[in-house]
Parts: C-alpha cells; sequence; structure tokens
C-alpha cells in the first residue's frame, strides 16, 4: 500500500497518514464509529490527528505521518478502512461539502 501511495501518478498529491486505534485503543465494535467522527472533524477542522507512539516508521515508509501532533493540513477527502475479525472489513470515504 505505501509503494501505491509513492506512485508516480500521485507525487503531485500530498497523502497524510493518520489513525484512531493508538489514541482510544482497540475498541472493537465502536471502531468505525470513533474513526467517521475523526474523519469528519479532521475535515471540519482541516486538522488531521497524529498517529500517536510513531516513532520509528518502518524502513521504506516514508509518508507523511504527521507525527508531531496535530497538524493543519488541506483535508477535503478522508479515507476509513475498517479491518474486524473473521475477514470483515468495512470503507467510508467522506468528503468536504462544497455546497455544489
Amino acid at each position: 500500500m505505501v509503494a501505491q501511495l509513492k506512485h508516480p501518478s500521485s507525487s503531485e498529491r500530498r497523502v497524510g497518514i493518520s489513525g484512531t486505534e493508538p489514541i482510544a485503543g482497540h475498541t472493537m465494535g465502536s471502531a468505525g464509529a470513533i474513526e467517521a467522527a475523526a474523519c469528519a472533524l479532521a475535515i471540519h477542522r482541516q486538522e488531521m490527528p497524529p498517529p500517536i507512539n510513531l516513532r520509528n516508521p518502518e524502513e521504506g515508509c516514508d509518508l507523511d505521518y504527521l507525527a508531531q501532533g496535530p497538524s493543519p493540513y488541506p483535508v477535503n477527502v478522508a479515507l476509513n478502512i475498517n479491518a474486524g475479525f473473521g475477514g470483515r472489513y468495512a470503507c467510508l470515504i467522506f468528503r468536504r461539502y462544497t455546497g455544489r
């Protein structure tokens, strides 16, 4: 997945990486709701939450992890992916409302 985010066709785009599990813990069934709220707030506030406790990303994973703290960030679209036990997956895409 990291290689795809760094693909030459996406070199003009800045992709921020974050997550809620390090902040809220493993919340089982409520994880999707927490992440949906985090996505909506990121778009509303134009700010990305940091992936806390990320100190040394794996070699080759040199994406924009925003590990310093909440950062102003142009968030127009947010992707929320949930992978559950037993192969259950859900994906939500949020987009900034433009009034059109």
